[in-house]
C-alpha cells in the first residue's frame, strides 16, 4: 500500500509540475513585448539549424517551431550572440499567373551542415497551415581515433572507429519534428541510437516522446561538435544515458528559465536487459537559469547556472556500473566496476537510484568556461551476507576553452554551441580541463584490484577546426589512480600493474 501511495504521489507532482510550466509559459507569452526575437540556436547534433526548422540535440531545451523568425535567403547570415549562423533554404512557394493557387516547390541544397531537402504543400483552408508540407535533413558523423599510451606493457595502442552515424531529421508540419539516428561503427554499433518525434504546442513548449537522452547534466546535453576534448569527463559514467519515455519542455521568461521534465523506462535504450519486477518509471528534471540574460551587462549576459535530478525504484539488474578513464574507454579496464561481483558477495536486492548534478556555464570573447559536480547514489544495497548499505559516487569537473584564432564561443539552448573558424585556414582552440572521481571505497573488493577510490585526470587538448564539418584534435590526458589497477596475468603468472595512466589521443572528426 505505501509504494502505491509513493507511485501515485511521483505522477501527482510530475503531472502539476507540467501543467504550471504551461500556465507559466503561457502567462510570458501574453507578456511578451513585440519586436522581441527568440534566440533560434539550440544545442544540436553536427550542424542541425534551428533556424531551418531542425530540432535540437536530444535531451536539450528546444525552441520554438511556430514562432521562429523566416529563414534567410542563399547566402545570408543571420547573427546570433555575434556569431554567424548561415540558414538553411525555407521551403518556398510561388503563385500561378491563371489560378493563383499555391503550389509546392521542391528544393534541395548543400550547405556547411549537410543536405536538406524542403517541399512546400498546397495552402489549406486555414491560413498558416501549409498540407503535404514537410523537409528532410540528411547527416552523419564519423570520429577515427588513434591512442598511445606510456605504459608500454598495456599493449592498448590502437586506432579506433569510436563513432560512425547517419540520422534523418525534419518536420512533417510546422508542428511536428522527428528524427532518427543509427549507429554503424563505434560503442552503440548497430542500434537505434535515437528516435522520437517531437510536437510545438502553445509558445515554446514541446512534448517528446521516443528514444532520446533524458535532460540530466551540462556536458551530456553538448553535441559531440561542441566537446573539444576526445572524450567526455568521468561524471559521464555516472548519469542515465538516452532511454525511451516522454518529455516535456520549453522556456519562458524570455528565455531567462529553460525546463525539462521526463519519464522513461530506466534501463535504458529499448532492447536493454529488463528487471525480473516490474520496475517504477524513472523521472527525469532539468532546470536552467540565465540571471543576468535581460541586463545590459555583456560580460554576465551569457552565464548561466543549471540543475539535474533522477531518481527511479530500480531492478538489480540495474546495478551495472562501470567508469572509465578517457583512456579507458573502448577496452575492459575500469576505475570502477559494481555489479554482481561485489566485496560482499552478491547483491541479493536494491531499493532505488539517485543522480543530481549542478552546473554552471559562462563565455566572454574568445573565452568559455564550464564545470558541474555530478553525484550518484544505489540505496539499500543488500549483499548474500546479509549487510545492507547505499553506495556512493561523486564527480566533478572544470574546463576552459581559449580560441586561438579569436572565434567567439557561446551558449544557446542552454549548451555550448560548435564554432565556425573565422578564416579560410580554420580556427584553432586550446582546451584544458581538470576532472575528478570518487569511488565508494565501502564496496571495493580487496586483492580484486578492479575498482580505486580515486582517480585525478588533467586534460589538455588542441583543436583545427578546417570548416564547421571538419576538426583534427590532440588530446594529452593524465590520470592519477589512488590504487593499483590490474592489467593482465603473465604466463608466467606475473602481474601487471598500473596505478596511472598517461594517453595520448588524436582524432580525425567529419560531421556533415
Amino acid at each position: 500500500m505505501q509504494d502505491r501511495r509513493k507511485k501515485s504521489s511521483s505522477v501527482c507532482l510530475l503531472v502539476i509540475f507540467f501543467a504550471g510550466c504551461v500556465i507559466l509559459s503561457h502567462e510570458a507569452a501574453s507578456a511578451q513585448e513585440p519586436g522581441i526575437s527568440q534566440e533560434s540556436i539550440v544545442s544540436q547534433e553536427p550542424g542541425i539549424s534551428r533556424e531551418s526548422g531542425i530540432s535540437q540535440e536530444l535531451g536539450s531545451f528546444p525552441e520554438s517551431v511556430t514562432a521562429r523568425e523566416p529563414a534567410a535567403s542563399d547566402g545570408q547570415d543571420t547573427k546570433a550572440d555575434g556569431q554567424d549562423i548561415k540558414a538553411f533554404d525555407a521551403p518556398q512557394a510561388f503563385d500561378t499567373p491563371t489560378t493563383g493557387e499555391r503550389r509546392s516547390l521542391r528544393r534541395i541544397r548543400r550547405k556547411d551542415d549537410g543536405f536538406s531537402l524542403s517541399v512546400a504543400g498546397s495552402e489549406g483552408k486555414n491560413q498558416g497551415t501549409d498540407r503535404g508540407a514537410f523537409d528532410l535533413r540528411l547527416g552523419g558523423s564519423l570520429q577515427i581515433d588513434y591512442h598511445y599510451y606510456q605504459e608500454g606493457f598495456r599493449e592498448d595502442n590502437r586506432f579506433d572507429i569510436r563513432r560512425a552515424s547517419l540520422f534523418l531529421s525534419g518536420f512533417l508540419d510546422q508542428y511536428t519534428f522527428y528524427r532518427l539516428e543509427y549507429e554503424l561503427q563505434g560503442n552503440d554499433a548497430k542500434n537505434l541510437v535515437e528516435g522520437y518525434g517531437e510536437w510545438g504546442f502553445i509558445h515554446q513548449q514541446f512534448l517528446r516522446i521516443g528514444q532520446f537522452k533524458e535532460p540530466f547534466s551540462l556536458e551530456w546535453q553538448t553535441g559531440d561538435s561542441a566537446l573539444f576534448f576526445i572524450e567526455r569527463s568521468m561524471g559521464y559514467y555516472l548519469g542515465p544515458q538516452r532511454d525511451v519515455g516522454l518529455m516535456l519542455s520549453g522556456s519562458f521568461f524570455r528565455e531567462i528559465i529553460r525546463y525539462s521534465a521526463g519519464l522513461f523506462n530506466g534501463d535504458g535504450k529499448d532492447g536493454s536487459t529488463r528487471g525480473s519486477r516490474n520496475d517504477q518509471l524513472e523521472q527525469c528534471y532539468r532546470l536552467l537559469i540565465r540571471p543576468f540574460r535581460a541586463v545590459h551587462w555583456p560580460w554576465l549576459s551569457s552565464f548561466q547556472i543549471g540543475g539535474s535530478y533522477n531518481v527511479a525504484e530500480i531492478d538489480l539488474s540495474n546495478v551495472d556500473l562501470e567508469v572509465k578513464s578517457s583512456g579507458m574507454f573502448g577496452t575492459n579496464r575500469n576505475l570502477f566496476v559494481l555489479n554482481q561481483n561485489t566485496k560482499f558477495g552478491i547483491l541479493q536486492n536494491v531499493k532505488r537510484r539517485e543522480r543530481w548534478a549542478l552546473d554552471a556555464g559562462w563565455a566572454l570573447g574568445p573565452v568559455a568556461l564550464q564545470g558541474e559536480y555530478l553525484s550518484l547514489t544505489y540505496e539499500d544495497l543488500e549483499s548474500s551476507g546479509g549487510l545492507v548499505q547505499d553506495a556512493d559516487f561523486f564527480s566533478w569537473y572544470t574546463s576552459v576553452l581559449i580560441f586561438l584564432t579569436g572565434e567567439r564561443p557561446v551558449f544557446k539552448g542552454g549548451v555550448l554551441q560548435p564554432v565556425t573558424p573565422e578564416r579560410a585556414w580554420g580556427g584553432l582552440c586550446l582546451a584544458i580541463r581538470e576532472d575528478h572521481f570518487f569511488g565508494d571505497k565501502d564496496w571495493i573488493k580487496e586483492g580484486a584490484f578492479v575498482s580505486i577510490e580515486k582517480a585525478d585526470a588533467s586534460s589538455i587538448a588542441l583543436n583545427w577546426i578546417i570548416n564547421p564539418m571538419l576538426r583534427l584534435m590532440v588530446d594529452y590526458t593524465y590520470t592519477d589512480f589512488s590504487d593499483p589497477i590490474r592489467v593482465r596475468v603473465n604466463p608466467d603468472g606475473k602481474v601487471d600493474y598500473i596505478d596511472d595512466e598517461n594517453v595520448i589521443s588524436t582524432r580525425f572528426h567529419i560531421s556533415f
